[in-house]
């Protein structure tokens, strides 16, 4: 009995051992298991923070140009310098770490152990410089054909793709020009930007447009009896507007040269406009390295009217001016559209002089007051859209007043065109009213100018939103603005 108890207990203790032998080891393999996974994790860590570590950025800062993306990339890789920015009226350097100083300018090869601030180093275009290009537009530019250069901040051929130039001879249908192409690709230059071309002595039979943005088959000559006419009409159309009838969204609106005051500045014979975008009103006949800002850079798209209108309209408003004592008791009045009454110097086109030689015809029906149409400077044959209140507008001159100077219209002859008119209808007691439009204006109106440069004392003079609730209201030119 001794002896198998002695058995018993010695293989009791062998199962025992072998028993806590099992245990120990599952519990050894979990322990390398989780080191293992723990050092596996570890290691990926540490690579991936060795990798982040590893990655630095080159940021850029343009000053006053186009904005460039940073680079970020490992230390050493190979890196390549980006497109060189664009500033309008001034000529990219390269790009430097020690701004103010531009000592060394950064060399693009492989990637330093470190991150990177660049600034852009700017030069403004010489007198040289100016003088080279103009001549160079001389020496490319065809006798009788007009130039019309357009430049956007972001000067790149892309950034042309949705736009192009309509242009007419005065009160009469125009033509879309595409910008000139290079191989396929629309063609720049750091001083005028891209350019359209068109020939003043060709007659285009494909003017015109459907309402669509399509071209039709209307003739548009510029040169009538093969003489150049005095004034010729141009609009930088915003083209994917254009399928939304005859309001098109532009930059600027209507502008309009004076062929006699192009010719003064002409290149070998060839006229040139140059005009920067959201500046358009201050196109010049000839480049001369103007340098404009862009109002809309840093704008947030909150520039509503709402947030600059301020007034305080809670006192008694002013009294209205007492009416006029020639309005007083008057009997006949007779309304005269003013562009299609009388022409008195026989270009199809009626004129203030025009009025004052039918005031004997006006008296004869015992009328007793005229009522003109607009007069003032405006975009248009009716004249309800006013650019400028203070001038009559010289389409309503006369080329036989005796105020015109050897048969041209200027402005002063112009105004004194309707003192006169003024004057004669004063003698034959015929009072004069003038039709004052002041609920709307043209939008090359300088009050209209200043409210779409974001002007803050004159943004509210008009209404401003960011989405348009209507066909009433109009897009300004690719911004999210609407007026």
């Amino acid at each position: 009995m001794r002896k198998r108890k002695t058995l018993i207990l010695f293989l009791l203790g062998i199962l025992t051992l072998t028993g806590c032998g099992k245990n120990s080891s599952s519990e050894d393999a979990v322990s390398s298991s989780d080191v293992v996974s723990s050092s596996e994790t570890s290691s990926e860590e540490t690579s991936v923070s060795v990798s982040e570590a590893e990655r630095y950025t080159i940021t850029f800062y343009s000053e006053g140009g186009t904005s460039v993306n940073p680079i970020t990339a490992e230390a050493g890789a190979a890196i390549t310098k980006p497109d060189n920015p664009v500033r309008q009226g001034y000529t990219f350097v390269d790009w430097f770490e020690d701004k103010g100083t531009w000592e060394v300018a950064f060399v693009f090869d492989f990637m330093p152990e470190r991150d990177v601030v660049l600034y852009a180093k700017w030069q403004a275009q010489t007198l040289d410089e100016i003088e080279a290009y103009n001549n160079s537009l001389a020496a490319s530019s065809k006798p009788n054909h007009l130039y019309i250069h357009y430049l956007r901040f972001n000067n790149t051929a892309e950034e042309y793709n949705n736009w192009d130039i309509w242009v007419w001879p005065d009160r009469h249908t125009g033509r879309m020009f595409d910008f000139v192409k290079e191989d396929g690709v629309i063609k720049t230059d750091n001083y005028g930007g891209a350019m359209i071309e068109v020939d003043l002595g060709n007659i285009y039979t494909d003017g015109g447009h459907d309402g669509n943005g399509n071209k039709t088959d209307e003739t548009v000559n510029f040169s009538p009896n093969e003489k150049l006419v005095d004034k010729i009409g141009f609009l930088i159309t915003y083209k994917p507007s254009r399928s939304q009838g005859t309001h098109w969204t532009s930059d600027g609106g209507d502008k309009f040269l004076l062929t006699k005051d192009a010719l003064e500045y002409a290149l070998n014979g060839s006229l040139h406009i140059f005009a920067v975008q959201e500046n358009t009103r201050n196109f010049t006949y000839r480049y001369g390295g103007e340098v404009y800002d862009n109002p809309y850079e840093f704008d947030d798209g909150n520039s509503l009217s709402a947030k600059y209108n301020d007034v305080d309209s809670s006192g008694t408003p002013d009294a209205v001016s007492a009416t006029s004592p020639l309005m007083k008791n008057k009997g006949v009045g007779y309304q005269i559209m003013v562009g299609s009454f009388a022409d008195s110097d026989g270009d199809g086109f009626g004129d203030i002089r025009g009025i004052t030689l039918s005031l004997d015809y006006l008296e004869s029906l015992n009328v007793e007051a005229i009522w003109l149409t607009p007069v003032q400077i405006s975009d248009s044959y009716h004249g309800y859209d006013t650019i400028d209140y203070y001038n009559i507008d010289p389409k309503f001159g006369s080329k036989t007043s005796p105020h015109a100077i050897d048969g041209e219209i200027t402005q002063e002859s112009a105004n004194a065109d309707y003192l006169e008119l003024l004057s004669a209808a004063r003698e034959r007691n015929i009072a004069v009213v003038m039709d004052l439009v002041i609920n709307h204006t043209s939008i090359n109106n300088l009050l209209f100018q200043e409210s779409l440069s974001l002007n803050p004392e004159y943004r509210a003079y008009y209404h401003w939103r960011n989405f348009k609730e209507n066909s009433n209201w109009y897009q300004y030119s690719n911004y999210n603005y609407y007026y």
